[in-house]
């Protein structure tokens, strides 16, 4: 096991994403479907000395395809506050009004698709 890596019962039925640089796991996200068409983000972190190199962003952006290539009616996370901001960035908006979760502050926040 990982350290730091805490298995839950929504592992057996998330799709997980991993950036690895070299043998060593840099970056992960995982998806699931919570209910018909409705997909929540879960567990994305980056590696400390590398965040903002641009990785969350990028494994955020492969799992927003394939996603998306699942015509979602509805996408959401839940921020910890200090990264509201990366998420606004990345097309997320605050959906709630922020709450505490483990003792760190959280916000909903959601990504609609954009209809052609």
């Amino acid at each position: 096991m990982l350290p730091g890596w805490e298995p839950d019962e929504d592992d057996k039925v998330a799709r997980h994403f991993v950036g690895l640089s070299g043998d060593e796991v840099v970056v992960t996200g995982r998806y699931r479907e919570i209910s018909n068409a409705e997909f929540k983000i879960e567990r994305m972190v980056t590696r400390k000395d590398l965040r903002r190199s641009g990785l969350g962003r990028r494994i955020l952006e492969v799992m927003l395809a394939e996603i998306d290539s699942l015509n979602p009616s509805r996408v959401w996370l839940r921020s910890q506050i200090q990264v509201e901001g990366f998420y606004r960035t990345c097309g997320f908006t605050s959906c709630g009004e922020p709450f505490e979760l483990f003792g760190v502050m959280h916000v909903d926040m959601e990504r609609r698709r954009l209809v052609a």
